[in-house]
């Protein structure tokens, strides 16, 4: 009888081992073909550090090197989010002369389409041009002009006390010029403020030899302001605004309570001197 008793406990326990190991190899498998499962719907995302990426564009003649401090790929390396991220513009006829340098905390490059989108404030250096601008985004992308876009700052004197304020700016793929749409108001020089619809600058030997605004313009200098439909600026030597041409139907200027109109004003901001040509009419209040 007791024989038969430790018989039956033996057989119980081997019984109860062989349940949980059965038990443990099911959910064991469960897991491990749950896992399979996931991992085959999901992408594998490589990280990597001090990652750098380069396109090069021979049709516009222009190329472009992205380093980053950190990268995230998607699983065909199509898609890369990149960190603290170093742009470098140039030439593909001159590798190593760097003509744009643009800075900024984050970036998303599309390898596919040869673009890369720089947020959420991008630092550009145009160094050829001695100009630094600033924006909420910059965009780069094979074949096309460069953007700036969004709370767009462009620094003409580097302590910003000369600077154009816009909305957007358009970097041409030549790299050679710029234009500015939606100027809010700028202080181009120490004896100018403009603001108006398309900006475009002039550049000789890295300093700003002439600034034309179109497509709507207003100024103001000390007790001066003027409104016309096209502007240019000449520039001295020391980057001052020496002389400005209105056009218009017609231009109206306002100086100290007299108002002149003209299809054509010149401003010699050196002596303050207004000529006006065309159509002139005069009135006092």
């Amino acid at each position: 009888m007791l024989k038969n008793f430790k018989l039956i406990i033996i057989l119980l326990v081997i019984s109860g081992i062989a349940f949980i190991l059965g038990l443990s190899y099911y959910e064991s498998h469960k897991l491990v073909k749950n896992f399979e499962e996931n991992v085959e719907k999901k992408e594998f995302h490589p990280e990597s550090s001090n990652l750098e990426i380069s396109e090069l564009d021979a049709k516009s003649h222009r190329g472009w090197k992205i380093k980053t401090q950190k990268g995230l790929a998607n699983k065909e390396m199509t898609l890369i989010t990149a960190e603290g991220v170093e742009a470098q513009i140039f030439d593909d006829q001159d590798s190593d002369k760097i003509k744009i340098l643009v800075q900024s905390p984050h970036a998303v490059v599309e390898k596919n389409t040869g673009k890369a989108v720089l947020t959420p404030r991008a630092d550009i250096t145009m160094v050829e041009k001695n100009i630094k601008i600033q924006s909420d985004k910059f965009i780069l992308q094979k074949g096309v002009p460069m953007e700036a876009i969004g709370n767009v700052i462009v620094l003409l004197k580097p302590d910003g006390s000369q600077q154009i304020n816009a909305q957007k700016g358009v970097i041409s793929a030549d790299m050679n010029d710029i234009v500015f749409y939606n100027v809010s108001p700028s202080k181009v020089s120490d004896n100018l403020t403009i603001k108006g619809g398309i900006l475009k600058l002039k550049q000789a030997n890295s300093k700003t030899e002439k600034i034309t605004l179109s497509n709507g313009a207003w100024v103001q200098n000390d007790d001066l302001t003027c409104q016309s439909s096209l502007l240019e600026v000449f520039m001295d030597g020391n980057g001052n605004a020496e002389t400005a041409i209105f056009y218009g139907s017609p231009v109206v200027v306002n100086q100290k309570g007299k108002i002149l109109k003209a299809s054509k004003v010149i401003y010699n901001m050196k002596n303050g001197s207004v000529q006006a040509v065309g159509g002139v009419k005069i009135n006092s209040f």
